[in-house]
């Protein structure tokens, strides 16, 4: 059916790179300085024509980033930290004349794991959800418009913020 799809989006990279120090105290010119970044992320998604009037996408995402670091010399030291985040967003859109209204919801789980030659890694370890829902509306009237939106975002440990935006352009 032409009004539903689903896809897969993937991208993934590796890089490689070589820094210098130029705190004294820790280095030295001697020190050999390299490290490694390597992202991988996912998504699967639906998006869907319900009516001529409603408009739906679903994504459900996952992505990885991975960095690591290694010193050798004076002070050797190897680093590594690893983000990962799952999503799930949820967003519908509604036309109805001169208005476009918009619904969203959106889960995440984050987590990052970071450790040293000298620190244990579950001291530097950190997991949390980060949840938002939010709306907007567009009028449109001929060359002028008028936008709303709001937003709720309840981040774990953080807390919760509401924001509202404005925008009138006339023409």
């Amino acid at each position: 059916n032409t009004d539903h799809k689903i896809g897969l989006r993937s991208s993934g990279s590796n890089g490689r790179f070589d820094y210098d120090v130029s705190d004294a105290t820790w280095a030295s010119s001697t020190d050999v300085n390299k490290g490694s970044t390597k992202i991988n992320s996912n998504t699967l998604y639906w998006t869907a024509r319900l009516s001529d009037k409603w408009k739906s996408r679903l994504n459900v995402s996952d992505s990885t980033e991975r960095n690591t670091t290694a010193t050798s010399g004076l002070s050797p030291l190897k680093t590594q930290a690893e983000t990962h985040t799952q999503m799930l967003s949820w967003v519908n859109e509604f036309n109805v004349r001169d208005i476009v209204a918009t619904l969203g919801v959106d889960r995440q789980l984050q987590s990052v794991d970071t450790s040293d030659d000298y620190v244990p890694p579950t001291l530097l370890t950190k997991r949390r959800s980060a949840n938002a829902i939010y709306g907007g509306l567009v009028y449109t009237q001929g060359a002028d418009s008028f936008q709303m939106n709001l937003r709720n975002d309840d981040v774990q440990d953080v807390g919760v913020k509401n924001s509202l935006t404005l925008v009138t352009v006339m023409i």
